[in-house]
């Protein structure tokens, strides 16, 4: 909400000085925290491993790391490696149903609503 804000107003006023402002009416952002999201899905595409595992879960749904290594061409221990830095970064999210996770194989889903805010944000960002 904040940062639509931002986006609506900043061709105007500016990113810091609107941050400034908020910060000073107790909405704390600092312009690095409305860059914040266009930086994490900048990291997130920039790696071919991580943008092909990113882009096989958006188009086919929940998978095993062997499906989408195999679907991807990546080697196992990339695609783990990929799958790892997205779920750090909240784009997917890797779970086995109702079971402690260590030691299994998780079901890896794309969290589309955060990949698409945060792609819009790095698309805003660039145009800007």
């Amino acid at each position: 909400m904040v940062v639509q804000f931002i986006d609506d107003h900043r061709d105007r006023f500016g990113v810091e000085p609107i941050c400034r402002v908020l910060t000073q009416h107790g909405v704390k952002i600092a312009p690095s925290g409305y860059y914040g999201e266009a930086a994490a899905a900048h990291r997130a595409i920039q790696n071919e491993s991580r943008l092909s595992c990113l882009r096989f879960l958006l188009n086919n749904g929940p998978a095993r790391r062997t499906e989408i290594s195999k679907a991807t061409g990546l080697s196992v221990s990339t695609t783990i490696d990929a799958l790892r830095e997205l779920e750090t970064l909240g784009y997917v999210i890797g779970s086995v149903h109702g079971l402690e996770r260590s030691g299994r194989h998780p079901v890896y889903v794309a969290q589309r609503d955060k990949v698409t805010t945060e792609l819009l944000s790095f698309v805003s960002w660039v145009l800007r």
